[in-house]
């Protein structure tokens, strides 16, 4: 016993070893001033800058650029009913013959879809006076007179003094209608303007309603969009029934643009789609710029399940229309 309390006191009296998880190698010292400052400098510069857009440019493409325009005026008639479409002239048919080859494509007996819809696809010149200038993208509303179930659910919204007229607006189908009333009550927050998506107006509003105008914006009734008029059952009939479509620009060549709507349905009678192309047509024509160009150079046929379009004759639809530009339009909106 006496042995091992001399053992514990010789182990007592000896030097420890201390392990330590640092290297003695391991010197810590203060960054010098001014490093952090610097470190965050690098980070700002780091940040992306938002560039404004530029239109793209044909240098920086990949491969070469193919102009969307077709012109076949140097080519030749085909020889034969089976042609290259690169090597001749593509045939230019009637509305009437277009639409039957249409129909034989959606006939029982093959796509078996009665009731597809039938696209216009309408090539447009958006060249104007100036070289540096062109026609900017538009979205427009026309009544068509042979209406047909787009399969939209359209929301109007009218605004008139007279209590008839209101009536009128009401029975045309407006979901909403009314006066100096409705007005306050959209300026409380009792009546959100966004659910709805069209707003039309009577002329005698228009005072009391510009205090509505930071909210409705492009929305904002007017002779330019169509959307006023002493006949606002008529605009809101139009609102519900009729072919709303823009205007689409290419990136490359700013002069080329098209507009690509329906016009009905297959099963619709041949003379009634054709009075909706007219109808279109005009509507598009009264965009034009201020120039001797044409500003519809070419219409076409398409539906949704085939890529071919065909080409159809269309000058005869469209007689002497006044020359209209669209910066005037805007002028005449604003002063309104």
């Amino acid at each position: 016993m006496a042995l091992l309390l001399q053992n514990i006191s010789r182990l007592s009296q000896s030097p420890r070893l201390v392990v330590s998880n640092l290297s003695p190698m391991q010197q810590r010292f203060r960054a010098r001033k001014g490093t952090r400052e610097r470190k965050e400098k690098k980070k700002v510069k780091k940040e992306v800058i938002k560039q404004p857009w530029m239109p793209i440019k044909k240098t920086k493409t990949k491969g070469v650029v193919v102009s969307p325009r077709v012109n076949d005026e140097l080519l030749t008639e085909p020889p034969d009913n089976v042609w290259f479409l690169k090597d001749y002239k593509r045939p230019v048919y009637s509305f009437a013959e277009a639409l039957g080859m249409i129909r034989e494509v959606y006939h029982p007996t093959v796509y078996n879809q009665p009731k597809s819809l039938v696209n216009a696809y309408i090539e447009l010149d958006l060249r104007t006076a100036k070289k540096t200038k062109f026609v900017e993208r538009f979205t427009r509303l026309v009544g068509i007179p042979y209406p047909y179930d787009h399969g939209e659910e359209r929301t109007v919204i009218a605004f008139c003094k007279n209590q008839e007229i209101v009536r009128e607006a009401n029975d045309a189908g407006a979901q909403m209608a009314g006066g100096t009333q409705l007005i306050k009550a959209i300026e409380k927050g009792q009546i959100m303007l966004p659910d709805f998506q069209f707003v039309v107006a009577h002329p005698d509003i228009i005072p009391e309603l510009v205090s509505l105008r930071y909210l409705m914006r492009k929305n904002f009734p007017g002779l330019a969009h169509g959307t006023l008029s002493t006949d606002v059952a008529g605009l809101v009939r139009k609102c519900l029934t009729g072919v709303r479509y823009s205007s689409m620009k290419h990136e490359i060549e700013q002069d080329y643009g098209w507009v690509d709507t329906p016009l009905g349905r297959i099963s619709m009678e041949t003379p009634h789609l054709e009075a909706n192309l007219i109808e279109l047509l005009k509507d598009i024509e009264a965009k034009k710029p201020r120039r001797d160009n044409p500003f519809i150079t070419r219409v076409m046929l398409s539906t949704p399940l085939l890529t071919e379009k065909l080409w159809i004759d269309w000058k005869k639809y469209l007689g002497e229309t006044p020359e209209l530009d669209s910066d005037d339009e805007d002028e005449k909106e604003a002063a309104v």
